[in-house]
Formats: C-alpha cells, structure tokens, sequence
C-alpha cells in the first residue's frame, strides 16, 4: 500500500512488484531509469494534486496491468500525467481516463502532456476520456481535462472513441492522432496543424478552432 506517498526515482533502479495500491500517490522519475509497477490495476486519486511525471531519455514509468485512472471528488484535485525530455509514461493497457460526476466538481481535471523531442504518453488502448464538468481552459470551475502533445513529443492513442470534456491543443510539433475519436461532447480542439477528425459523429457542445490549418469533419 503506497496511497498518498511520493517518490521520487532519479537515476537508481527500484523494486515496486509487490505494490498494489497508489491511490493519491505521486511518482517523479528521471536519470535514465526505467520503473514497472505491474501490480497495480485501478487507480483513484484521494489526494489533491498528483503528479506521474518522467524526465529525460531513458526514463520509464510503465503500469504494464493498469487498465483505469479516475481523478478524486474534492474541489480543485488534479491529476498531472506527463513525459518530459525524452522520458516515457506507459500506461498501454489503459482504457479509460475519467473525472468523476460526483463531489465538488469545480477546478477538476486530467492534464496529460508529452513534451520534447522523444516524449511519449502511451495510451494505445484509451477508449474512453470523460471529465463530467470540463468547459473551461483555465484553471476555473469548469477546467478542462486536456491532452497535448508538444515540441516533438508523442501521445500515442490508437483506440480512443468516446471524449468528453477535454481540451485538445492541437500543436504543429506535436504528434497526437484523432482520427478514431466517434463521440466529441463539451469539449475544444484548436487546431495549430490539420486535424483529422474523420470518424466523428457526433460533436455536441464542442468548439473546434482552427485560424488556417483544416479540421476534417
């Protein structure tokens, strides 16, 4: 049981196997060390602010049995899934990402990024992406969830159907493909580059933003 703890992994291998439990938990890894944490199969965040976040090239955070991430119910609790510099956050087996529709829902969301030159996000399984009360891109009642993927780095979605709530920054120097998103609600996708949209039916409350590049709908 690892809940609310944090660790911080810089260049030293470490033996998580018998974790079963992170709930609220915090994990910065960096130094070109690669972390498994294989027993681990749900996660909720009863915390505030957590962070999973991977730094430098070689660095690895991989939950190679972990099928669903949920964000906490308390007002203004983020959850922070980042690949930074050339690092790596596999989480392949994950299916979905939710932001509850219960407790306080204001200043909620899940922010996942892979900035750099080499980054990944790996959520190749990701079907379905829910935050219950996303309208905003500020940090305000009504926050966003969001995935970006910027200066070269990678989110990596081959499964991804139904978004609510997300905002998608959609960057020249990034590389994120939506092209199996079906169900797009209350969401924003501004596009810096073209966007291919091409399986989506239904769009409902979404704003798409786009000063040039094109949104295949």
């Amino acid at each position: 049981d690892a809940d609310h703890a944090v660790f911080t992994i810089d260049g030293r291998d470490l033996n998580l196997d018998s974790v079963e439990s992170i709930d609220g938990a915090s994990f910065y890894v960096s130094g070109g060390v690669s972390i498994e944490i294989p027993s681990v199969t749900t996660v909720s965040n009863t915390y505030g602010d957590v962070y999973w976040r991977v730094t430098g090239s070689g660095s690895v955070l991989s939950f190679p049995n972990l099928t669903s991430v949920n964000n906490g119910t308390g007002r203004n609790w983020d959850a922070f899934l980042e690949s930074l510099q050339g690092g790596k956050l596999d989480l392949g087996r994950v299916t979905e990402i939710i932001d509850p529709n219960s407790g306080d829902l204001r200043q909620r969301s899940v922010q996942v990024k892979a900035e750099g030159v080499g980054s990944e996000v790996d959520l190749s399984s990701l079907q379905n992406f829910v935050d219950y009360a996303g309208y905003a891109t500020s940090d305000s009642d009504g926050e966003y969830s969001r995935l970006h993927a910027t200066q070269g780095g990678l989110v990596n979605l081959g499964a991804l159907s139904t978004v609510r709530g997300v905002y998608f920054p959609v960057d020249v120097l990034g590389t994120i493909d939506l092209s199996t998103i079906t169900s797009l609600s209350h969401g924003l996708v501004e596009a810096g580059r073209s966007v291919d949209l091409s399986a989506l039916e239904s769009g409902y409350s979404t704003d798409f933003v786009t000063s040039g590049p094109d949104i295949d709908l």
